[in-house]
C-alpha cells in the first residue's frame, strides 16, 4: 500500500502503468510514458472499493485531481459507483467544488456527471451531502 500512497510517484507503480493501463486496456505498453493517473483516481474509475477504502484510510486526499480528468468523486459519480462515492464522501470529499467557467461547471459538477449517466441513486446521495446542481450560478 505504501507504493500507492504518494500519488503514484513510486517507480514500481509507474512501471506497472507503463506496461498496462487498466483504465485503457487497449493501449499498448509505453515505456516512455510520463503522465499517470493517481492510484486513488484509478481505483475510483474501476470501482475497486477495497483499494479506495485502504488508500483513504492511509490518508490519501479524497479530493485528488488528475491531469485535467477531474476529481475522484466526479469519476465515481459519473460511473455510478455508489459505494465508492460513499467512501469518498465519508473521507471528506468536497461536493461543493468551486468552478470558474461554464465548461468547468459542466465537466466538474458531480450531480450533472451522475445524472447525465442515469445514476439517480448517486445524485440523491450527493444532494444529501450538500451538492448544489446550480453551484455555477
Amino acid at each position: 500500500m505504501k507504493l500507492l500512497q504518494n500519488g503514484g510517484e513510486a517507480q514500481p507503480y509507474k512501471n506497472s502503468c507503463r506496461l498496462f493501463d487498466p483504465n485503457r486496456p487497449w493501449r499498448k505498453p509505453d515505456l516512455k510514458r510520463e503522465k499517470f493517473l493517481s492510484p486513488l483516481y484509478s481505483a475510483c474509475f474501476q470501482d475497486l472499493q477495497p483499494i479506495v477504502s485502504a488508500l483513504l484510510e492511509a490518508g490519501v486526499d479524497p479530493d485528488d485531481e488528475n491531469h485535467g480528468y477531474g476529481s475522484c468523486l466526479r469519476v465515481a459519480a459519473s460511473k455510478g459507483h455508489l459505494g465508492t462515492v460513499k467512501a469518498l464522501l465519508k473521507a471528506g470529499a468536497n461536493v461543493k467544488d468551486g468552478v470558474d467557467t461554464y465548461v468547468e461547471w459542466l465537466c466538474r459538477n458531480y450531480i450533472i456527471a451522475a445524472s447525465a449517466a442515469g445514476h439517480a441513486d448517486v445524485v440523491a446521495l450527493l444532494l444529501e451531502h450538500g451538492a448544489d446542481p446550480n453551484s455555477f450560478y
